[in-house]
């Protein structure tokens, strides 16, 4: 049977249902396989053939894959079959094999890199997000037999290359590539600062032969590779080229709260909301008209930041 790599955290996750403080059933459109599109349309059961009728919508270009139908939500943006538990209404009643491939799936995602199955789990779950960044251990991987409950059918939520497996050298390279991402972000010798300063070098340098007119195969990027290698093995010239960056606090404090305002512009979801309005609170970052002026709101944060986070 095929293996799938997997991050250690993957096999610790459990949906915690009722007890979960957001959901997954309100605020988008659940996509429809046609397989599950056909089960729904013509199923009689009493209780959640009318909602079928209700909610159920085929794409005006069905595709073969996920994306042949969707479930359109309530006006308030929940699913027509959540009930007042927070819990489906057809999982209840016809079971979980009778859920669409998107709402069996998530938050774990099936991805294919080259001929390497993949599975992760997405971060907008909270319960997946606890297991992911409040893990004190640094990412590791491993591989597990492939999980026929989530991975019996065809879906992939992500693909490279977009068709086929890829040439196999080319794929060692941007294995390799990863390797060395992850490696430099969980590298704790160095401050997190100067691991991003030497990330950038990376995708900076990386970008500059990626899309030269020459670039011809993955291959051109092994000298990079081992270049910024070899400076892992340097951390205090790297210290000591991050601390001639000059810090620009106001700019950080500038961008963080034009990022918060835009999220709460759109749409989020109840518990999102709530942890955006606190850390809008914990900046002193409201409306414009509302907030603190620009220097006493960098001597709250310098304090806040001396005393409780640092």
């Amino acid at each position: 049977m095929e293996n799938i790599s997997v991050p250690s955290y993957y096999a610790g996750f459990s949906c915690i249902g009722a007890e979960c403080e957001d959901t997954c059933c309100r605020g988008w459109t659940v996509s429809i396989d046609s397989a599950t599109y056909d089960k729904y349309h013509d199923h009689t059961h009493p209780d959640l053939a009318p909602m079928f009728r209700l909610a159920l919508n085929k794409n005006p270009a069905p595709s073969a894959g996920n994306n042949f139908g969707f479930l359109a939500m309530k006006p308030d943006g929940a699913c027509h079959f959540q009930q007042e538990d927070k819990l489906c209404a057809i999982q209840k009643s016809l079971g979980a094999q009778a859920l669409s491939t998107t709402c069996k799936l998530y938050p774990r995602y099936i991805n294919q890199f080259g001929a390497q199955r993949e599975h992760a789990l997405g971060i907008s779950c909270p319960e997946a997000a606890r297991l992911i960044l409040l893990n004190p251990e640094p990412i590791q991987f491993k591989m597990l037999a492939r999980d026929m409950a989530v991975d019996d059918g065809s879906f992939t939520s992500y693909r490279f290359p977009m068709q086929g497996d890829g040439d196999p050298g080319q794929i060692a390279v941007l294995n390799d590539f990863r390797a060395v991402i992850i490696g430099i972000l969980q590298y704790r010798t160095l401050t997190l600062g100067a691991r991003m300063m030497l990330l950038g070098v990376l995708l900076d340098e990386a970008d500059k032969v990626v899309t030269a007119a020459t670039f011809a195969h993955a291959s051109e990027l092994s000298p990079i590779l081992s270049a910024v290698v070899g400076m892992l093995a340097r951390p205090d010239a790297l210290e000591a080229q991050f601390a001639q960056i000059p810090s620009n606090l106001p700019r950080k404090l500038a961008i963080t709260t034009s990022l918060t305002a835009q999220l709460l512009e759109g749409y989020t979801s109840a518990r999102l909301r709530e942890c955006l309005l606190a850390a809008v609170e914990g900046l002193d970052a409201g409306p414009a008209d509302r907030r603190a002026p620009q220097e006493g709101r960098l001597k709250s944060y310098i304090m806040s930041y001396q005393a409780h986070y640092e």
